[in-house]
C-alpha cells in the first residue's frame, strides 16, 4: 500500500479532514455525518481503522466525540464500549446489548466471568466514563441509550473488582467499588426524586435497582 493512500486511510478512520484535499473516496466522514447511528457506517469504519493502524484509544475518542455531539446516539456509545474493550476480540465482536446481556446474569455471574485482566478497564478510566455518562443522564434521563451504556459499565466495575480481589490489597479493591457504587447510586437517587413523573425516570429506577443489587452483593463478599 502506498504511504499516501495509508495516511488517507488512516485520517478518516481518526476522524481527521485535510485541508488540502478532499477526503478519501471511502468518505466515511461524510457517510457518519450523514447517519452516525448507522451500525453499518460504524462497522466499516472500524474494518478501515484496523487497516490503517488507529489504536484503540483514538477510536474510542471518535466515539466519544460523537457520544458528545449526541448522547442518545446508541451506535456511538456501542463503538465507545467496544473499543475500551478492545483487548480482547470476543469483547468486540458483539454488539453493546450482547455486551449487557452478559452482565444480565447477576453480579455473580459477572464477577466469576471476569474476563483477561489485560480487558479490564483501569479504575480512573471506569471513574471518567461514569462521569461521561453522567453528564448524558441528567441532560435527558428518559434516553435509554446512555444507561444501557451505565448497565455495562457497573457490569466492568464488578469484574474489576473480582480481578483485583485476589491481588495485596483485598480490602482496597472492596473499597474502591463500594464508593464506586455509592456514587452512583447517589446520583440515581438524585434523578428519581426530582422527577415526580416516575416513567420519565424508569431507567434511573432500574439503574437503582440494579447498584442495589451489586451493592448487596459486595457487601455478602466481604463477609
Amino acid at each position: 500500500m502506498r504511504e499516501e493512500e495509508r495516511g488517507e486511510r488512516r485520517e478518516a478512520a481518526t476522524g481527521a479532514v485535510r485541508t488540502t484535499r478532499p477526503p478519501p473516496p471511502l468518505l466515511l466522514l461524510s457517510l457518519l455525518d450523514a447517519d452516525d447511528r448507522n451500525f453499518h457506517a460504524w462497522a466499516y469504519r472500524r474494518h478501515v481503522a484496523s487497516l490503517a493502524g488507529v489504536t484503540p484509544a483514538e477510536a474510542a475518542a471518535a466515539a466519544a466525540a460523537r457520544v458528545a455531539r449526541d448522547f442518545s446516539n446508541f451506535s456511538a456509545w456501542h463503538e465507545r464500549a467496544a473499543t475500551l474493550a478492545a483487548a480482547t476480540a470476543d469483547w468486540t465482536s458483539c454488539t453493546l446489548d450482547e455486551l449487557v446481556a452478559r452482565e444480565n446474569g447477576g453480579v455473580e455471574a459477572t464477577a466469576a466471568a471476569t474476563p483477561a485482566a489485560a480487558a479490564l478497564l483501569p479504575a480512573a478510566a471506569l471513574r471518567e466514563e461514569f462521569d461521561l455518562v453522567r453528564q448524558a443522564t441528567f441532560t435527558d434521563p428518559g434516553d435509554q441509550a446512555p444507561w444501557v451504556y451505565h448497565r455495562w459499565l457497573v457490569g466492568r466495575a464488578v469484574a474489576r473488582y473480582a480481578a483485583d480481589r485476589s491481588g495485596p490489597s483485598p480490602s482496597t479493591a472492596a473499597d474502591a467499588l463500594d464508593a464506586l457504587l455509592t456514587s452512583e447510586a447517589d446520583a440515581c437517587a438524585e434523578l428519581v426524586a426530582g422527577e415526580p413523573d416516575r416513567s420519565a425516570v424508569r431507567w434511573a429506577l432500574a439503574a437503582c435497582a440494579a447498584l442495589a443489587e451489586a451493592r448487596a452483593w459486595l457487601a455478602a463478599d466481604r463477609v
